[in-house]
């Protein structure tokens, strides 16, 4: 009986090349085993759901015996809106307190060499302020505005260190890379507290007041639905150009587009007299329909000036190639100008307005809120607006000892200028050049021994 030979071994690279078995069960309709995705996706959150914080309806005591006697749910809606509308008007504390604040930081930054005049400019300037908005301010100063963008981004930094000295604020944010160099903080306890933006020389937000203001005089049903929609929006964390959402500006431009076109075909004294037609609720459901499910971002983009929906082909010079699926809204203060350029989630945007229509649709019971399902009144405004109070029927504004205590948000982190070793270098300026700060060495009493090389190279 002969002796087995050798087996014989299959190369290595055969069996690296060659595919696995497949089992004799197998089937082609049969999904891969395991998770074949090398990184897990996060998934997006519903902008259309409520958010988790407990949300209230207080406008519900203020709609009066109409309401209740209304038999559609339309009346309804337009009883809570002008009801919204009156609970979150500034109360006569809140609008003292705001104004000695703007007061308090004008007076602080007023004999510093880079600020100009100061100016309101925003919600604060066109009186359509709610519990927790802004104050935007603008330095107006001819003289930063030739000396480049060095000395405004030096002079933000020297606001912030005045502001600080005085015991105004505690941190303060320079934001360098933005479009327009900006400051952000937080006034003291004592003081609100009120968040406050100071931009440099940005005319732009100052020449919209008076164009905003001439449509809130116009139109009636302007404020009522603009508060509704910028709450509805900020709520999905929607509201803000620097989150990549549609602004205040943006969304009142929206608005006004959609009043002066009337897509639905509504009665023209729908909007000349909202208030005898009750028809502020008819109105924002058709925004909703219509911005939501019917308006063609792709092709078409807004001028509210004109009241008209425009192809995008016939402006490319000014809207651009990459703003084919973003919404584009016409400036009506800049020509050529795109408000919503910022509005990189529109989508999500269109996605929200079409779950509002939704929750609108399916509002049917009698007994409950109509305008509750889209927006809601978060326990910090309601906390902010009784502290705000107590502390101005007190006299404590201003003392340290009478700050109110109360969570309103994270303030804004420190940002402080690294120290010089870190510094980039940057060549010395021409003297005739406007300087702000000039405190700051010069490049050459930073070499002290510079005067010595020079001598020894001469020699």
């Amino acid at each position: 009986m002969s002796e087995p030979g050798p087996s014989r071994r299959v190369p290595l690279w055969k069996r690296i090349s060659s595919p696995p078995p497949i089992r004799a069960d197998y089937t082609a309709s049969q999904p891969p085993s395991g998770n074949t995705d090398k990184r897990r996706k996060r998934k997006r959150p519903d902008r259309n759901s409520p958010p988790r914080e407990m949300l209230f309806t207080p406008w519900m005591d203020l709609c009066g015996e109409q309401y209740a006697k209304c038999d559609t749910v339309m009346d309804r809606l337009h009883y809570e809106i002008l009801a919204y509308e009156q609970y979150m008007a500034p109360t006569p504390e809140e609008a003292e307190a705001r104004t000695r604040t703007h007061t308090l930081i004008t007076n602080a930054l007023r004999d510093l060499p880079c600020v100009g005049e100061l100016r309101l400019f925003g919600s604060s300037a066109i009186d359509l302020v709610t519990p927790t908005s802004d104050l935007d301010m603008v330095n107006s100063n001819p003289r930063l505005a030739h000396a480049g963008p060095a000395a405004a981004i030096d002079a933000l930094w020297a606001i912030g260190r005045r502001l600080r000295q005085r015991g105004i604020v505690q941190d303060f944010n320079v934001n360098k890379w933005a479009r327009v160099p900006i400051i952000t903080f937080s006034t003291r306890p004592e003081f609100g507290p009120f968040d406050v933006d100071i931009g440099i020389n940005n005319t732009d937000g100052l020449d919209g007041v008076l164009v905003m203001r001439h449509f809130l005089d116009t139109m009636p049903a302007l404020r009522p639905l603009l508060l509704v929609l910028k709450r509805f929006l900020s709520q999905r964390d929607l509201g803000s150009a620097a989150k990549s959402g549609l602004g205040g500006y943006g969304l009142m431009c929206l608005l006004v587009a959609f009043l002066k076109n009337n897509p639905g075909g509504r009665p023209q004294s729908y909007f000349d007299t909202p208030h005898e037609e009750l028809s502020l609720g008819v109105i924002l459901m058709d925004f909703f329909s219509f911005y939501g499910t019917t308006f063609n971002y792709e092709e078409l983009y807004i001028s509210p000036e004109e009241g008209v929906f425009r192809p995008k082909a016939d402006a490319l010079d000014w809207i651009g190639e990459k703003a084919q699926y973003r919404l584009v809204i016409k400036c009506p203060v800049t020509p050529g100008h795109d408000v919503a350029r910022s509005a990189g989630r529109t989508a999500q945007i269109v996605e929200a307005f079409k779950g509002g229509l939704s929750l609108l649709e399916h509002a049917s019971p009698p007994n409950e809120t109509v305008l509750g399902p889209l927006i809601g009144v978060p326990q910090k405004v309601v906390d902010r607006r009784r502290c705000l109070k107590t502390l101005m029927d007190s006299g404590g504004y201003g003392r340290n000892d009478a700050a109110p205590h109360y969570d309103d948000g994270p303030r804004p982190r420190q940002n402080e200028r690294p120290p010089a070793s870190r510094r980039r270098y940057s060549p010395p300026r021409d003297r005739r050049d406007y300087r702000p700060n000039e405190h700051i060495p010069s490049q050459q009493s930073r070499r002290p021994y510079q005067h010595l090389r020079r001598g020894r190279r001469d020699g």
